[in-house]
């Protein structure tokens, strides 16, 4: 019996099968990750599930180690793109090897820290000078694991730590174009702390936590005339600070970081439990024109707050954390570490208010009708609170 092809002819040797084309956009394949960077993110990426991948990258951060004199002394080492706050160094080596350092104040971030601080170490600068931070994310298999602001956050850490590198490079290069800078340049190498060396002055933990709030310590000597503004997004804070930025007065805002990102379920589901609030407070600082900083305080409400509450939950009595966070965070360990730079600190608290020292100066004190009254402890505005 006879098939009919149909209207298609047959293949002829003049006209052999067409080969499958190649899209022109397919994209070539990524270099190479340096080695122990590639079995870090290897190992980060095996398990399928997101949520454990997430608790690998957590356990990660577990083993970054306390940040060097090095890294504590440093300007410029703040990762500002991050939610949360990061503080990372790269420099060059004598022998042409990276010297990297990091810290972070919330578990995950320390994990993508210490990925690059574990993976990258012994590499030479050009290595990291060439690293695609999009490459990191993907080997890793963070993309679409953690927050899209924790990804854009790890580029931003590799971006600062290339920058901070060329500059390293360039200022050896400017040292060794004489004699007495080769000099120089030799004894600073054999001063500087080794990749290990942490800082003593705190200790461990209490190290991280000095770095943590270096963000301030530069900009803290200019204080003098400021007010403080405990801005957390919400309308009372906003409000208070609207108004004592239209009365004149110099402000400057701070978002106090004192949630417990360590809990599981956060790192769990790779959520930052506070990156709403902050997107808040970056909108009406920028609408008024006004800085904004972030202090963490997490270790300070956890010990002062948290244990606070489970202790009087065992004994049976019913715990106010409102009033603690208040008293002992935001104008204890708050005003022990910021605030007493600035000229007064102001928040939108509600309080009693009455008039005190100086003519036009209000005094917030606490009492049964403390919500009657908006206390803003900050100098006399034009219209009252």
């Amino acid at each position: 019996a006879h098939t009919p092809r149909g209207d298609r002819p047959p293949p002829t040797r003049s006209s052999p099968p067409a080969r499958a084309s190649v899209p022109s956009s397919c994209a070539p394949p990524d270099p190479p990750l340096p080695r122990r960077l590639a079995r870090l993110a290897a190992a980060l990426r095996a398990p399928r599930e997101p949520r454990e991948r997430l608790l690998r990258l957590a356990r990660l951060g577990e083993r970054l180690p306390p940040p060097s004199t090095a890294l504590v002394a440093a300007d410029g080492t703040r990762v500002s793109s991050c939610t949360s706050m990061v503080d990372v160094l790269a420099r060059p080596s004598g022998s042409g090897s990276l010297r990297l350092d990091g810290a972070a104040d919330s578990r995950l971030a320390r994990g993508l820290v210490a990925l690059l601080v574990q993976g990258l170490r012994g590499e030479r600068a050009e290595t990291l000078l060439a690293l695609d931070p999009a490459q990191v994310a993907r080997a890793a298999g963070l993309v679409g694991a953690l927050s899209p602001s924790r990804v854009n956050g790890l580029g931003a850490m590799i971006r600062l730590m290339q920058r901070q590198l060329e500059a390293g490079v360039a200022a050896e290069a400017a040292a060794d174009a004489t004699p007495a800078g080769v000099a120089s340049a030799k004894a600073a190498a054999e001063a500087a702390p080794a990749d290990g060396a942490s800082a003593t002055t705190s200790g461990g933990e209490g190290g991280r936590e000095a770095v943590l709030r270096a963000g301030s310590r530069g900009s803290l000597e200019s204080a003098g005339e400021e007010v403080a503004v405990l801005l957390s997004g919400g309308v009372d804070s906003s409000v208070a600070l609207r108004l004592l930025h239209d009365a004149g007065v110099r402000t400057r805002a701070f978002y106090l970081r004192i949630w417990l990102e360590d809990e599981d379920a956060h790192v769990a589901s790779g959520e930052c439990p506070w990156e709403e609030d902050w997107a808040y407070c970056t909108a009406v600082c920028e609408q008024a024109g006004v800085p904004l900083e972030r202090v963490s305080l997490q270790r300070e409400y956890s010990s002062l707050v948290v244990d606070y509450l489970i202790s009087e939950a065992r004994a049976g009595r019913t715990p106010n954390p409102d009033i603690m966070c208040n008293s002992r965070v935001k104008f204890g360990a708050f005003m022990d570490a910021v605030g007493t730079h600035f000229a007064c600190v102001a928040s939108g608290h509600y309080a009693r208010c009455a008039l005190h020292g100086e003519p036009g100066y209000h005094h917030a004190s606490g009492g049964h009708d403390s919500r009657l009254a908006r206390a803003s402890l900050a100098p006399p505005l034009a219209s009252p609170l």
